[in-house]
């Protein structure tokens, strides 16, 4: 496998360090597994310098013969579970042998059972007609999910073929490095960072009696993380187990995530807006009638994220009005940022970018 670097995939080549695989020739020749030099510096300087890429065709891992004879692993992120579902792919994903790893519990494992989640994921799968084998709520800190995939991956009645799926940063190479480690103290690791398409090419890697196939992360349309810098990114990333942040709002209030999502409350009774974001993020509470005045102000001084710059790609501000039942508890959810429950009989309106998703859900927790 010298011909590819075993950090991301990428076939190596010698002429340009804009372009994936690139390495000097003296550092090839002398390195028994060497690496890219994107990957070493991800590794050894935490520079995860983006490059250009390129699509990588997943119609090749979905033919009929590769269908046949192989067992597809979803990764999917908990905290961004909606936009972590891949692409015009879904439609392949209904008539495959599937196993859907639910990643990052850790994020939430201190405000929801695994039972409870369980449930939750079985009604949302199920709505999208996925026919899986299971699912599987893992976390890389807990040996026992890598302990209980490795059964699931070697049961004798599932493919030997294996392809690892899902979208950009869900995690899929920091399960398989964990995965890995429970049986091979010198498996040489995938890179993994907390940016886009860290994986640029398909990972084949021998387990056992079969082929795990680690495959590029698809990068999600409509979500914070298209937009922002490596900086802001790193700051909108939960990396801690969430707090939620509980808010008891009258009418005419309103609160700033930073200067992301602005949630105004124009109709109800006082009622608690429970939001699920980062823990470091700003919020803002003021009247809604001073919002607007108080905005210049307040972006100079307190709502400095997003970036001006970082703005002008999210495009122009959009309102959205959402209406919540009396018996109803729902999630509105933005795009890799995060998500607030609403409870009671009420009117918010949601302003956020034109270039972001913003839906609502049943409530996850």
């Amino acid at each position: 496998m010298k011909n590819k670097c075993v950090g991301c995939g990428s076939i190596f080549q010698f002429e340009n360090p804009d372009l994936p695989g690139y390495i000097t020739k003296e550092v090839y020749e002398q390195r028994e597994v060497p690496l890219c030099m994107r990957c070493f510096r991800t590794r050894h300087y935490n520079d995860d310098k983006q490059i250009a890429t390129f699509d990588f065709d997943y119609r090749k891992i979905f033919t009929k013969e590769n269908v046949k004879k192989s067992l597809y692993v979803l990764v999917v992120d908990l905290f961004d579970l909606d936009h972590s579902l891949i692409f015009q792919e879904e439609q392949y994903l209904h008539n495959v042998p599937l196993l859907i790893i639910a990643n990052k519990y850790d994020l939430l494992s201190h405000i929801i059972s695994k039972d409870k989640l369980y449930s939750y994921l079985q009604k949302y799968f199920s709505k999208l007609n996925y026919s899986y084998i299971d699912i599987l709520i893992y976390s890389i800190y807990h040996k026992e999910d890598s302990l209980t995939l490795q059964e699931i991956l070697l049961r004798q009645d599932l493919p030997k073929q294996i392809y690892f799926i899902g979208a950009t940063n869900v995690g899929k190479s920091s399960i398989l490095n964990q995965l890995f480690k429970l049986n091979n103290k010198d498996f040489y690791e995938i890179t993994t960072s907390n940016y886009m398409q860290t994986t640029l090419d398909e990972i084949r890697l021998s387990f056992y009696e079969k082929t795990i196939i680690d495959t590029p992360g698809v990068v999600r349309g409509n979500s914070f993380v298209n937009y922002l810098d490596k900086k802001t990114f790193d700051k909108i990333t939960p990396k801690k187990p969430i707090k939620p942040r509980v808010y008891q709002l009258n009418p005419g209030q309103t609160l700033f995530i930073d200067d992301f999502v602005q949630l105004n409350f124009i109709k109800g009774n006082k009622t608690s807006f429970i939001l699920y974001i980062e823990n470091n993020l700003n919020i803002h509470r003021t009247k809604l009638e001073y919002a607007q005045a108080k905005y210049a102000s307040l972006k100079k001084n307190v709502l400095k994220l997003p970036t001006i710059l970082e703005q002008k790609l999210l495009g122009k501000k959009m309102k959205y009005l959402v209406k919540n039942n009396l018996d109803q508890k729902q999630d509105v959810v933005f795009a890799g940022l995060g998500f607030v429950t609403l409870h009671g009989e009420i009117e918010v309106e949601v302003i956020c970018y034109e270039n972001i998703d913003v839906y609502t859900r049943e409530a996850m927790i």
